[in-house]
């Protein structure tokens, strides 16, 4: 129906029913569990969904994001837009060295271009770069080692540098080309809303034990693409939902669960 080239990240917190007895109130979502890492379009339609712990940023996650997101989409996806927690520039640098993904958003420094000795480092160890990016896209689980780490060596090379210094050129770039994201941006929250509603089903505190957490988070999202179904099927054509999200609770009475 649409042709999707770009992706919104967000997070939010989730209570959860089994605390830890040290746990702490999380000072950025104020709720004592773990946060679901999201993946919208511009139309709001959920793309990715998972749980991670409420310290982490979405820019851990963002390898795991682009390749299931690319599994999904195919070419037809380029770029990622996030905010300040989204955004890093060794997650810029991965996220293109893997799949030549573009990420977007409100970097919270100031972009600086990249001086000659930066540049030609890059151009030095391009195959050390393209390595790093196979490594990830065969392997989610090393985009988040890399991410976490000060120093990663490979042949006396710090391949974490080289990411970093690729990721200040994409950022210093996109800084240049002037994108404005606000409203863009505020549309995650608008999704993250309805996901909210749709787990007043489960009153609001998740009951599972820790691997199937997930499970229940994927639950509201299937919910949220089973309305835009129901409302796409109503409405007269395609065309009713061209350049709008039809993923909207206004026409759904009541869920029964499962």
């Amino acid at each position: 129906m649409h042709e999707i080239p770009l992706l919104i990240i967000d997070s939010m917190g989730i209570d959860s029913r089994r605390k830890g007895f040290f746990s702490k109130k999380h000072g950025r979502y104020a709720t004592r569990g773990f946060s679901d890492v999201r993946a919208v379009t511009p139309y709001i339609i959920p793309i990715f969904s998972c749980n991670c712990r409420s310290t982490d940023s979405e820019a851990m996650n963002i390898i795991e994001i682009i390749n299931h997101a690319k599994s999904v989409l195919g070419e037809q996806f380029k770029f990622c837009a996030g905010n300040a927690h989204t955004v890093s520039r060794v997650a810029a640098g991965l996220a293109f060295a893997e799949h030549k993904v573009i990420l977007l958003g409100r970097y919270p420094h100031p972009s600086i271009k990249p001086g000659k000795i930066c540049l030609s480092r890059l151009l030095r160890h391009l195959d050390l770069i393209n390595k790093a990016g196979k490594l990830v896209r065969e392997d989610s689980e090393f985009g988040r080692i890399i991410t976490s780490r000060e120093h990663i060596f490979a042949n006396g090379v710090d391949v974490r540098k080289l990411l970093l210094d690729l990721g200040k050129l994409i950022l210093w770039n996109n800084e240049q080309k002037g994108y404005d994201l606000d409203d863009l941006i505020q549309m995650v929250e608008t999704s993250n809303r309805q996901k909210r509603v749709v787990r007043i089903v489960e009153r609001g505190v998740t009951r599972v034990t820790e691997p199937n957490v997930s499970l229940v988070l994927k639950s509201a999202e299937l919910i949220l693409l089973m309305s835009a179904i129901v409302n796409i099927l109503n409405g007269k054509g395609l065309s009713k939902w061209r350049g709008m999200s039809p993923v909207s609770m206004e026409n759904i009475a009541l869920f029964f669960p499962a």
